[in-house]
Formats: structure tokens, sequence, C-alpha cells
């Protein structure tokens, strides 16, 4: 297995991850969080694998929210300020 399909699984775990979370409804900032933080200890992770997490993370919420335009706005805000939180953490 190679670099990039291992990345390329450890995107979509994430974006599996944060998909369940935001289907949960519970803490998603909390959530998102944890997810990327545990993902940095199973992965070393540097800026370019962070920025593909982000991204990873981000297509999970928005699968996952709610169609209706201002719930979507609160999902996307909730996950961005979970990977705020875990971004001086991880990097």
């Amino acid at each position: 297995m190679t670099i990039y399909d291992q990345t390329e699984m450890w995107a979509q775990k994430i974006k599996n991850e944060v998909r369940a979370a935001v289907e949960g409804g519970d803490n998603i900032t909390g959530e998102v969080r944890k997810i990327i933080i545990k993902s940095q200890a199973d992965h070393r992770m540097d800026e370019d694998h962070f920025e593909q997490m982000t991204g990873a993370a981000l297509q999970g919420a928005v699968e996952a929210a709610p169609e209706n335009s201002r719930e979507l706005a609160e999902v996307m805000k909730q996950t961005i300020r979970g990977l705020d939180e875990a971004m001086p953490k991880v990097i």
C-alpha cells in the first residue's frame, strides 16, 4: 500500500466519522476536535495532511448536514470550530 493509498483511507475514515458525528447532532465541535486529535495520534500529521483531513472533515459534515440553509450553516460553524480547536494540538 502506498502513502497515497494510506492517506486516502485516512481521509475517508475522518469523513465517515465526522458524518456520523453530524448525524448524531450532539456536541459536533467536540466530536470533530476528538476525531482530528485521535487521527493525529494514529498518524503523524504535517500541514499538507492537515489540509487533506480538514477537507475530508468538511465534506463529511456537508454530506450529513440538513439541507436547510440555517441548519447547514450551524453544522459548518460547529465543524470549523472543532477543526480550529484541534489545529494547535496536531500541528
